[in-house]
């Protein structure tokens, strides 16, 4: 079963990137700090501006400009684990974040269950990268960014903000106390299991020591 979950999720990953690399996508980012699509995410004037200013001063540092070289000649890496090329931008930031958020989530729910550590990291990994590459961290982060930073009141993006970090923190705090819980119960189950043989074979020594004994 572990197998198959394995060769499953790595097949998935395969078919995915395969049509990655077939299917040409244009990647249309804008060229602010935001770095968020240009379809469908509409900016203010003031942001746009204030974005596109940040990060033309942010390359006029040396130390940033070789690091933002430096990525981006392995972009095509950041295409396939986050499903979006290399930009200096906010997106990618948050995608990476989510990213991350993510894999912790499900490595911790797998541990749950009769997965090994590292066949649960490796699942989790496959599952992250495919969940990258559907696009679903891009439709996220451009959805938050268009909150934040597109037409709105102030207060509903304070509100938004407190709610979105709510409740990332309760669902990894609420997954990770559920994997604690089953680890303490599987523990418990194994003793428990290994009280009962140890019993058992007491028994069988005993009736066997009782058996020798009649005979003789």
């Amino acid at each position: 079963m572990k197998k198959v979950c394995v060769f499953f999720i790595l097949g998935l990953l395969a078919i995915s990137l395969f049509s990655n690399l077939v299917i040409a996508q244009d990647s249309l980012l804008d060229n602010s700090i935001f770095g968020v699509s240009a379809e469908g995410v509409t900016l203010t004037s003031d942001w746009k501006t204030w974005g596109i200013d940040l990060k033309n001063n942010l390359l006029q540092n040396p130390v940033i400009m070789a690091i933002d070289s430096f990525f981006n000649a392995i972009s095509p890496l950041f295409s396939i684990l986050f499903g979006m090329p290399y930009s200096l931008s906010l997106a990618l930031l948050l995608i990476i974040i989510l990213w991350i958020y993510s894999f912790l989530v499900i490595n911790n729910a797998l541990q749950m269950s009769l997965f090994s550590k590292w066949v649960s990291t490796l699942i989790s990994l496959g599952i992250v990268i495919l969940l990258a590459q559907f696009g679903l961290f891009s439709m996220i982060v451009n959805l938050i960014i268009q909150l934040f930073f597109g037409e709105n009141p102030w207060y509903v993006k304070v509100i938004l903000g407190l709610v979105i970090v709510v409740a990332l923190v309760f669902v990894f705090l609420f997954i990770k106390q559920f994997a604690k819980q089953m680890k303490e119960n599987k523990k418990k189950r194994k003793e428990e299991e290994n009280r009962l043989k140890l019993e058992t074979g007491a028994k069988v020594g005993e009736a066997l020591s009782k058996a020798v004994t009649q005979d003789e």
